[in-house]
């Protein structure tokens, strides 16, 4: 009866002993690679304007939602920089691939040229393993705006 105390003991030593869950970092880039050179613009130049997050997702953690659409946001799995500021990088890379222009990431809206704004508002994992993208974009072009929406659910990548 004597060691029936001491149990609980190296339980709970044990549990403080074992390794802490590593925490993961991501960071948001493209796979588009260019050639160190002069930024080459078209007839219109194309820049990024405002790039804003929904505030759930104004934080380090990368988010889930579960059936219930209830939001989790991970201790473990990171971005490694904030994801304003990622978005715009990718975005630029990517939309520079698309349209075979150079984008500028000036935001002067003084500028002349089409400029771009983007307001995501969902970008999460989901129950069923897919990753949701919900965004909203506008162009400006001689003091006209036109807008857009954006809806795509695809199968997250192992």
């Amino acid at each position: 009866m004597k060691y029936i105390p001491l149990l609980p003991i190296c339980l709970i030593f044990a549990g403080c002993a074992s390794a802490p869950t590593p925490k993961t970092t991501y960071l948001l880039r493209s796979d588009v690679i260019f050639e160190s050179r002069e930024l080459q613009h078209g007839a219109v130049p194309v820049s990024l304007g405002r790039i804003e997050v929904a505030n759930y997702l104004a934080q380090p953690g990368v988010v889930m939602t579960d059936a219930d659409g209830v939001i989790h946001v991970s201790n473990y799995n990171l971005w490694a920089e904030p994801l304003q500021k990622s978005l715009r990088s990718f975005l630029a890379m990517e939309l520079s691939a698309a349209l075979q222009e150079d984008i500028s990431l000036e935001t002067d809206r003084s500028r002349d040229g089409l400029r771009l704004d983007v307001k995501i508002d969902q970008l999460h994992g989901d129950s069923h393993g897919y990753a949701v993208l919900v965004a909203f974009w506008s162009y400006e072009l001689d003091g006209e705006t036109v807008e857009f929406q954006y809806n795509q659910r695809r199968p997250l990548k192992g």
